[in-house]
């Protein structure tokens, strides 16, 4: 794949509020519900315009760039104490 898209991130849906009732299962699948971010439904910039976010526990699902959630996840592994 060339051109502009190429480097486009997926997206994933995730739920802070999800994330913390469900034992950090905040991220959302289409087959699943909520789930851990390796399960999660990865979503195209062309996608996210025209569906609708999951309902979620306290209403606050939002869109995350799949790189944006991959840096933050890293970060707070390696900022753990061994």
């Amino acid at each position: 794949m060339s051109g502009a898209g190429a480097a486009q991130s997926p997206f994933v849906i995730y739920s802070p509020n999800e994330a913390a009732v469900g034992d950090g299962a905040g991220f959302w699948s289409n087959e699943d519900g909520w789930v851990d971010l390796e399960q999660a439904t990865r979503f195209e910039k062309s996608e996210i315009d025209n569906l609708n976010l999951p309902h979620a526990t306290g209403m606050d699902a939002v869109w995350m760039p799949l790189n944006e959630v991959e840096q933050a996840v890293s970060r707070a592994t390696a900022e753990k104490p061994a």
